[in-house]
């Protein structure tokens, strides 16, 4: 592998990898914070349903309590022979619109007035309203104007199934109430996971549970459920995965690019160099120089080895200069000694 192609890939990655690092912790960021702000949001709608429901149910307390002190309940010592306290009863059922039953007993049970007539003369202990799933029981005694003494109960029979009013289920989310002690479920979850009701909280492949108690004394059994889909509730999270991920794809491909380009301009004055010294020695020609511009540390290596081959070949210059010198003295030598033996010959001739 050449010298390029491991610049190469010593830049791409030293380049890559603190971006990818960066990305990957970006998203992560981004995720978790879309993700918190998701949770937050639905964790407060669940708040507000509960604090409505608290507050429905606190006022209606109220109401009761109101009720509960009215002076005409004294006829339940008569057993409301002149229908006084049944007509009171269907006058708060028309003007507060009930969302259950209004029954008013004697202390011992007996049914002397109710929203619904059909009761009245009955026991409520004996008809299983107050442990019924289908209501939520309120009941406070009744005592007697003119002394204080206990005379019967007031009872409002809220109808579990109206508790679905207070709900809602979308796309998005769905809400159910459950009473943790009878299981009895309201709402639009189809199906409750037990965890959530210990842990008030459970995640699974498909939803996220969030549950909250109820502290007010008529739903002390009951919990509020809100189940999300995390489908569609991170929907975004998905779409920043896909931008994320093309912002990758380009930077990988703006860093290959760079990455090139880089290792081609480093290493291309060095191959430069390369190949003239390679040249130099197949071709014996010393004449041949490297071409630069720039004042780095390559320059002054495309200088050097300039000038060494300047060096070069003026040596080989001068001791071939030397070399044709030594042979016109050696050619003049010869010449003299020629002449010199062609004289002795002569001479010995003479002789």
């Amino acid at each position: 592998m050449s010298i390029r192609w491991k610049l190469f890939i010593a830049l791409f990655l030293l380049t890559l990898l603190p971006y990818g690092l960066v990305s990957v912790y970006i998203f992560k960021y981004v995720e978790n914070y879309i993700r918190k702000n998701i949770e937050n949001q639905q964790i407060q709608n669940i708040d507000l349903i509960k604090k409505n429901i608290s507050n429905y149910f606190t006022s209606l307390l109220k109401n009761i309590t109101f009720w509960s002190k009215a002076q005409i309940l004294d006829d339940i010592l008569t057993n409301d022979v002149d229908k006084r306290i049944q007509i009171f009863l269907d006058q708060i059922e028309i003007n507060y619109h009930l969302k259950g039953l209004l029954i008013v007993s004697n202390k011992n049970g007996y049914i002397v007035a109710s929203t619904n007539k059909n009761l009245v003369g009955k026991n409520i202990f004996s008809l299983g309203f107050l442990e019924s799933n289908e209501y939520i029981p309120i009941n406070l005694p009744i005592f007697a104007s003119f002394n204080k003494k206990k005379i019967g109960y007031i009872y409002h029979l809220f109808y579990a199934k109206n508790l679905k009013d207070f709900l809602f289920s979308n796309s998005l989310s769905s809400l159910s109430m459950v009473n943790k002690k009878t299981g009895y479920q309201v709402g639009f979850i189809k199906e409750i996971p037990f965890s959530v009701l210990n842990d008030l909280t459970y995640e699974n492949d498909r939803y996220i549970y969030y549950a909250k108690i109820f502290s007010i004394v008529p739903l002390k059994n009951w919990i509020l459920i809100s189940q999300i889909n995390k489908e569609i509730v991170f929907l975004p999270l998905k779409e920043i995965k896909i931008y994320f991920t093309g912002v990758f794809l380009i930077g990988f491909l703006v860093i290959s690019v760079f990455a090139f380009y880089i290792s081609r301009k480093l290493v291309e004055p060095i191959k430069n160099i390369a190949d003239t010294m390679e040249y130099v020695v197949k071709n014996n020609d010393f004449s041949k120089r490297v071409f630069y511009r720039g004042k780095d540390e390559i320059f002054i290596l495309s200088k050097s080895f300039n000038y060494m081959l300047s060096q070069i070949e003026k040596a080989l210059k001068t001791i071939e200069e030397e070399n044709k010198r030594r042979l016109e003295i050696l050619k003049n030598l010869l010449e003299i000694f020629s002449k010199i033996t062609s004289i002795e010959k002569e001479e010995d001739v003479l002789k």
